[in-house]
């Protein structure tokens, strides 16, 4: 940009702006921020910029937040937060309209004033369908006195400085934080968290299902993040995390026994989840592409249209090298697939409506996992509000290999265990190495029409949904 960047000039004299992001347009209300500067002189102008810029930047970013959360009341009350922020302080009341004033002029309420009675009135409306907290929550939210839980984390993650891997169970940990908090129940804010609360989290989540190192790590992550906090000058009170500790005589799991206590859906709750779901197309889509293909979660959400031609299915990358491969896509699915295929873009994604990944949120999947685990509680599969129950979004994947092994061990399926090993993008580095010779080296890659025969095998059980387009 030139000298000029960030400026106009318009009747005279020069004034700040920053334009707004397509995307941000609507929940903003305008295509460019503005601000009189109240000179003709560029160089003062240059000078008097900076903190209009600064300002304009942050509101965006705040209007960012609003569009990306998951939360839809979270949502609605930093849309409303936007709307009384640009209100000037000394306009938020009625005194300022001036000594001498008709009392009847003083006595019209402000546009801030209306805007907050609005904030009051549509919290009476979500307290009875959300409850009191909830409410409570959005009223917090959307007047300031209170900041989202995840409202700094994706500043903080970028000047943290850390690999994605990190960042991404940074992320998780302030994710089980908020289902926490929600669960509780307590506001998603960062002034929930006292110290009392943190220290229950440790105890009731980090220290209850997690090995003492992994719990050590994410406490360590939370700590530093209300320390960035505190330096934002975000926080009201101290951080609740100092001095918090895992304790060595806490009964803690290790992450192979939580892994252990894995097990495939039964047929019955198989047919709970896939009768029950209508009101989700995308979920539903996912769970059946999972129970009839046997693939993992984030592989699902990012198959592009184009991976999805010709009746099969295309894994370009994932979990190792053996998760790349190609399999026929499953009859059940084949018409529903090849609609979505028809109508859309090539680019496009299978499963719509998630969020882009980015550095800080590499897993696109994770919105559905969440979605998914309320619906899986709602439905009333597995172990109840338990943060690690014995079945999850992946167990739809060992159920397709159950059915896949039954079928074999039944005779005659037409396929064997490298077929299942190739479709499921196991590796079979542990395997004898005079069998890989014989199979892998010599015989070739399994043929699709085994593949076919593997996939066809797997029926689902009776009176399930069907699959939306």
């Amino acid at each position: 940009m030139g000298k000029a960047s960030f400026l106009e000039f318009h009747g005279g004299q020069w004034r700040a702006r920053v334009a707004v992001p397509v995307r941000l347009q609507e929940i903003v209300g305008r295509t460019v921020l503005k601000k009189g500067l109240h000179t003709a002189d560029l160089t003062t102008a240059e000078q008097l910029k900076w903190p209009h810029i600064a300002a304009f930047k942050a509101y965006l970013a705040d209007a960012a937040r609003a569009l990306e959360t998951q939360d839809p009341v979270e949502a609605e009350a930093l849309k409303a937060r936007l709307v009384l922020a640009e209100i000037p302080e000394d306009e938020r009341g009625r005194d300022v309209k001036g000594p001498g004033v008709d009392d009847a002029v003083r006595a019209t309420p402000s546009r801030y004033e209306v805007l907050h009675d609005g904030v009051i009135e549509r919290a009476y409306q979500l307290e009875k369908t959300h409850g009191f907290a909830r409410a409570k929550a959005y009223v917090a939210i959307a007047t300031g006195a209170q900041t989202p839980l995840r409202h700094h984390a994706d500043d903080f993650i970028a000047q943290w400085g850390v690999k994605d891997k990190t960042a991404s169970d940074f992320k998780r940990a302030l994710e089980w934080l908020c289902d926490w908090l929600r669960a509780a129940p307590l506001p998603i804010t960062v002034e929930a968290v006292t110290r009392r609360a943190a220290g229950d989290f440790i105890v009731q989540s980090l220290e209850a299902t997690r090995s003492a190192k992994k719990a050590k790590s994410y406490l360590a992550f939370l700590r530093a993040y209300w320390e960035y906090l505190d330096r934002r000058g975000a926080l009201t009170s101290g951080n609740p995390w100092l001095g918090q500790r895992i304790s060595k005589a806490a009964q803690v799991r290790s992450r192979s026994q939580i892994a252990e206590e894995k097990r495939p859906f039964t047929d019955e709750e198989l047919a709970a989840l896939l009768s029950n779901c209508g009101a989700d197309p995308e979920l539903l889509l996912a769970m059946h592409i999972a129970a009839l293909g046997g693939m993992r979660i984030e592989e699902i959400c990012r198959l592009r249209l184009w991976d999805c031609s010709g009746g099969v299915f295309s894994v370009r990358e994932g979990k190792t090298v053996n998760a790349v491969r190609q399999f026929p896509i499953h009859t059940r699915l084949a018409d529903t697939v090849a609609a979505r295929v028809k109508k859309g873009n090539r680019d496009d994604y299978l499963i719509r409506g998630l969020r882009e990944s980015t550095p800080s949120s590499p897993q696109r999947s994770h919105p559905l996992v969440k979605r998914f685990t309320r619906y899986r509680r709602k439905v009333g599969v597995g172990s109840g509000r338990s943060e690690h129950s014995s079945v999850d979004f992946h167990s739809f994947r060992r159920w397709f290999a159950r059915k896949a092994r039954d079928a074999m061990l039944a005779g005659d399926a037409g396929f064997d265990e490298w077929t299942l090993t190739w479709i499921m993008g196991h590796t079979d580095k542990d395997r004898p190495k005079s069998v890989e010779l014989s199979q892998r080296g010599y015989a070739g890659m399994d043929p699709m029409e085994a593949k076919r025969r593997l996939i066809e095998a797997i029926q689902l059980p009776p009176q399930t949904g069907e699959t939306q387009q």
